[in-house]
């Protein structure tokens, strides 16, 4: 009986105090990314994205090759660089892009020019250079869309490791990735990413500018986008305030929030007007759209059910 007990009060004392390392009793040590500042986690994500960035870019950063494409993303080379190169042209002898007769028969060459802050770059590099940097500029562009959906998940209280993970995953999606290859896809990436923490910050903490900001950027740019932007964000908004109002007023909270979505997202898009009016009216005269080239009318009046023969 003895004996037990002796055991037994030698086996309680061999037990590690809670809490504490098994092998030395050392208290545990904080995990490397709960330890990190706001500010150095914000140092290592960009790090990690901008090395993988390279990596994945290394043959046309470092390896000479160009981010022109002859198969599937074939625009690139038949569309995009030489309305790029027009534009740089334009803009270093004639000025603010007008109408050109070295497009079609002549077009207004206004919608579709500017409207992409990114572009600015290349066209800065002259019609002779920007081929060069297109890869840099998809580049930029990718790792922007990173950081901002990065801030994005942190405005969420999510802790640095998993925002860390979803900025880079976002980044390396299917939609930037390959989407970059249309040179467009990236920049309403890195905008959504924007429209997102912007709304945080107006939803979380009253900030409306940079939401606003965003709003501008996808009217100055293409304004279909920022109909779809619309549509996700009216999704969104919804559900964070269903998430996180679980015992208030919702309708109340609702209505009052789309007022003030409304209110500067108006405010947005009049700051756009400059380009806005131009492109929609090519938008609607496009023949992907309604214009008189348009088959709109015709595959409208037949059924999505109807079989072709």
């Amino acid at each position: 009986m003895a004996k037990s007990k002796l055991n037994k009060s030698s086996y309680i004392k061999q037990q590690p105090k809670k809490g504490a390392n098994a092998e030395n009793n050392t208290p545990n040590q904080p995990d490397f990314f709960e330890s990190l500042t706001p500010k150095n986690g914000l140092v290592l994500m960009a790090t990690l994205l901008l090395l993988m960035l390279l990596f994945v870019f290394r043959d046309f950063i470092f390896g000479g090759r160009l981010f022109l494409f002859k198969d599937i993303a074939s625009d690139t080379i038949n569309v995009f660089y030489p309305q790029l190169v027009h534009i740089a042209d334009y803009l270093a002898t004639e000025g603010i892009p007008k109408w050109s007769f070295s497009q079609g028969l002549g077009q207004n060459i206004l919608p579709f020019s500017i409207g992409d802050p990114f572009n600015w770059i290349l066209y800065l590099m002259g019609k002779d250079k920007l081929v060069f940097g297109i890869a840099w500029v998809e580049l930029l562009k990718i790792f922007s869309a990173g950081m901002l959906f990065y801030c994005f998940l942190r405005s969420l209280k999510i802790s640095i490791l998993p925002a860390i993970i979803g900025g880079i995953l976002y980044a390396f999606s299917g939609f930037m990735i390959v989407g970059a290859s249309w040179y467009i896809f990236t920049t309403q990436g890195a905008y959504i990413a924007l429209m997102l923490w912007g709304f945080e910050r107006l939803y979380q903490h009253k900030s409306w500018w940079m939401f606003t900001l965003s709003v501008f950027l996808f009217a100055f740019n293409f304004p279909f986008d920022l109909y779809l932007a619309a549509l996700f964000l009216l999704v969104y908004s919804s559900l964070r305030v269903l998430e996180s109002e679980n015992n208030q007023p919702i309708a109340k909270k609702l209505g009052t929030l789309y007022l003030t979505l409304i209110g500067c997202g108006a405010l947005g898009v009049l700051m756009s007007t400059f380009m806005l009016v131009s492109t929609i009216d090519q938008v609607i005269n496009s023949p992907r759209g309604t214009g008189e080239s348009a088959f709109f009318a015709q595959l409208m009046a037949n059924s999505p059910w109807a079989i072709i023969e």
